[in-house]
């Protein structure tokens, strides 16, 4: 009797396992796809508002000059200022994802790649806007 009960308990726990598997299965794939969403969208934004700000000093000329404060998300492998191009490319374990934004006039700096708030200064530097760190 004994041996019996304690043999129907194992059989429900792993029916009980076989279906909480599979769900929690998709629950984590979700949970993941949001959170590259997330990081996604805050390169998304973080461009967008370095965008703005070099063509603000593009068309305003010298001595414009403009401090922007951007958050970047973990996992960011390199930022990329050249020509009239600001990108942000980010890595993780499903691959690699980029946020890009074309700017009026040309662009050149570096910013480091550290998760979190970055305190940009955007100015004019003769004929191109320069974006650096900390300055």
């Amino acid at each position: 009797m004994r041996g019996q009960s304690a043999f129907e308990y194992v059989v429900i726990v792993s029916i009980a396992l076989l279906i909480l598997f599979p769900i929690w299965v998709h629950v984590n794939n979700a949970v993941n796809d949001n959170r590259m969403e997330l990081q996604r969208a805050y390169a998304l934004n973080a461009v967008s508002r370095l965008k703005s700000a070099a063509d603000a000093v593009y068309v305003q000329g010298e001595p414009a000059k403009f401090t922007v404060i951007v958050s970047f998300p973990p996992g960011v492998d390199s930022v990329t200022i050249s020509n009239h191009e600001i990108s942000i490319r980010m890595g993780n374990a499903a691959g690699t994802a980029d946020a890009i934004a074309t700017t009026l006039g040309p662009v050149s700096g570096t910013i480091f790649t550290g998760p979190g708030a970055h305190r940009i200064t955007v100015m004019m530097n003769g004929t191109k806007v320069l974006l650096k760190e900390g300055a």
